[in-house]
């Protein structure tokens, strides 16, 4: 089984594919991965996650809908900068 699969492309650029399909079993095999691919692609996606499809497009709904507010809006929002690792 396949737990990253370079096949996926994004502007003719391959992107990294990690496989969360029976995470109990593979818990260190896919942390191993995830770690790769972040610390060497930067960017990488993520199937058989397990995550409600409708959930997942809401989460980008409201993500795109704070990011048309303006700076003065976004602003009033509290920003955890010893924790936020983005």
């Amino acid at each position: 089984m396949k737990i990253i699969d370079k096949s996926a492309t994004m502007s003719s650029k391959q992107v990294v594919v990690v496989d969360f399909s029976d995470f109990e079993h593979r818990k260190t095999a896919i942390t191993h991965a995830v770690m790769q691919a972040a610390e060497n692609e930067g960017v990488f996606y993520v199937k058989n996650h397990g995550i409600n499809q409708c959930l997942v497009d809401s989460m980008f709904a409201r993500s795109a809908d704070f990011f048309k507010l303006d700076d003065v809006t976004k602003k009033q929002y509290s920003f955890d900068k010893p924790r936020n690792a983005g």
